[in-house]
């Protein structure tokens, strides 16, 4: 049978396909987008402990536990794993913390040669003095993980790390003064996306 495209941009002699319901994620090509899930901190979290890898403070997509974090069950187990932090850091002019991601207790990408630095994925930038420090700077890194290789729930965290005791925050600048229009109140979030292989 012919197929004819019409002047009038209908086409003749072809049905398209009907899908109805859900596409399984079997059925989907390779690079397809699996599952997202986003996880948005709202409320100022203080980064306090010292020369230890600490997950963020906070809690998961569903608002539980006790770290800034997201939880995924994997719907295959040859899913690789986008995910992104951005972070909205302020430290004082005494301190900087650098950050990674953390796959359940595993660390994740990092520098590498570092000697007797830290390898971290990305830095905390610290913007003016203590006294007018007056805006929170994004910090962020964005991976491709190969997963855990099953279908096991996954935990994917940020971690910090600060050599010195002066208290940094996510979400609020150093100064954060009320009485001020300068100073803000910002967000902080966490993307992970399964994605088909």
């Amino acid at each position: 049978m012919s197929v004819t495209i019409n002047g009038n941009g209908t086409i003749s002699g072809y049905t398209p396909t009907t899908i109805s319901g859900q596409l399984a994620a079997t059925k989907m090509p390779a690079g397809s987008v699996i599952q997202v899930i986003n996880n948005v901190a709202t409320e100022v979290i203080s980064l306090s402990q010292v020369q230890a890898w600490t997950a963020v403070p906070g809690t998961d997509q569903n608002g539980n536990g006790s770290t800034f974090c997201i939880n995924i069950t994997p719907t295959e187990s040859s899913s690789k794993f986008l995910i992104t932090y951005k972070l909205n850091y302020a430290g004082s002019n005494n301190d900087v913390s650098g950050f990674a991601w953390y796959r359940d207790s595993t660390k994740l990408t990092v520098g590498t040669n570092v000697g007797s630095r830290i390898g971290s994925g990305a830095a905390g930038f610290y913007q003016g003095t203590t006294n007018n420090n007056i805006s929170a700077v994004l910090s962020s890194q964005t991976l491709l993980d190969s997963g855990n290789g099953n279908t096991n729930q996954i935990t994917y965290c940020p971690y910090y790390y600060s050599y010195h005791s002066n208290t940094a925050y996510l979400n609020r600048s150093i100064r954060d003064y009320e009485g001020t229009t300068y100073d803000h109140r910002v967000t902080s979030q966490l993307t992970v996306m399964e994605i088909k292989q």
